[in-house]
């Protein structure tokens, strides 16, 4: 079953990946904004994430950490002056009024801000009726009882924004973790801006094949999973479309090291750029001589035939192999671009 999942994860993020390796890097000078969407639990129990620790020892990290934040990042400014701000994600469903305001004060220095995080849909699933009751009680407490959240001018009602805990946003695990189809409209109805859960975590069945992307869903928010797909955000076009999905990078470990070491073929003398290709070209025909279906990796109609090959399921770890195709793929994209004659 693991196997199964991670093919099915791979199946949804490699091309798109693959494709953007494939394309023309961004000329000019580039802005780079850093976010932190921390979900931010001080109960957390890491063996168990259906416990919470006790309250006095979630006051007590807590405490540590808001000591300690400000001296690891006072030295970090913008060319404002402004530090670095932490954006905690605080659990609606773990709401404690001393906790939070505790969080609040040291947000109020100027450290940081909170939005809205919530678990649900564990173990059973939840109704659309308690999520919006949910959302909108934190919402406003954090809004009025904190003094954490802004309203924009001519509304009373406070904004925000969401990460889903259990990644399963709008219901799109299968059921699981949310249970709730028209998440996403009560996100827009109760004031949510913007929703930042993506990616997933690896291998997990709610990961959309739209990635590294900030976007508008595509999809009719009272939908199961509307953001599945999405209109990008483009300079000089109004967003109308709320929550927008803002995503993180997605890059996996082995892909990092595939991108640096492509990037740098250029660099290189032709002899090593030669054996990194042949490199690149022996794994994917290895791949190929073991799977003989490997090609009818992104065809639909190849599925079936990969679930019956005991022999494929066995050696499929496919991730591991990702570091090839992104280096073939950015090749391919220098080599295009080298013989492009501009006019």
């Amino acid at each position: 079953m693991r196997v199964k999942k991670q093919i099915a994860y791979a199946r949804k993020v490699l091309p798109a990946a693959t494709w953007r390796a494939l394309k023309a890097p961004v000329r000019g000078p580039v802005h780079l904004i850093i976010a932190l969407a921390d979900h931010f639990e001080p109960g957390i129990v890491p063996e168990d994430g259906q416990k919470h620790a006790p309250r006095a020892e979630q006051e007590r990290r807590l405490e540590w950490w808001l000591r300690e934040y400000p001296k690891v990042v006072e030295r970090w400014r913008d060319r404002d002056g402004r530090p670095l701000i932490h954006t905690y994600f605080s659990p609606a469903e773990q709401y404690d009024e001393g906790l939070l305001a505790m969080l609040a004060d040291h947000c109020h220095s100027g450290w940081g801000e909170i939005e809205i995080h919530l678990h649900h849909g564990i173990p059973r699933p939840d109704t659309a009726e308690n999520t919006r009751r949910t959302l909108a009680e934190f919402r406003d407490r954090l809004a009025f009882r904190h003094r954490c959240l802004a309203s924009e001018e001519g509304s009373a009602m406070p904004r925000y924004a969401f990460v889903h805990g259990n990644f399963a946003l709008a219901n799109s695990a299968g059921g699981r973790f949310c249970g709730v189809d028209s998440e996403m409209q009560i996100l827009a109805e109760t004031g949510c801006y913007a929703d930042m859960t993506l990616p997933t975590g690896f291998w997990h069945p709610a990961q959309t094949e739209k990635i590294n992307s900030v976007y508008e869903c595509g999809l009719p928010l009272d939908q199961c999973a509307p953001h599945r797909k999405g209109n990008d955000l483009a300079v000089g076009r109004k967003p109308t479309i709320f929550p927008l999905i803002v995503q993180a990078v997605l890059v996996a470990a082995p892909a990092m090291s595939g991108m640096r070491h492509g990037i740098q073929t250029t660099g290189l003398r032709r002899p090593y750029r030669t054996i990194l290709l042949t490199a690149a070209v022996l794994t994917i025909a290895m791949m190929m001589l073991q799977m003989p279906g490997f090609v009818l990796l992104l065809n639909a109609y190849g599925w079936q035939w990969i679930w019956r090959s005991r022999q494929l399921m066995r050696v499929m770890q496919f991730v591991a192999y990702w570091p090839a195709l992104y280096l073939l793929a950015i090749a391919v994209r220098h080599r295009w671009q080298r013989n492009v004659v501009v006019p």
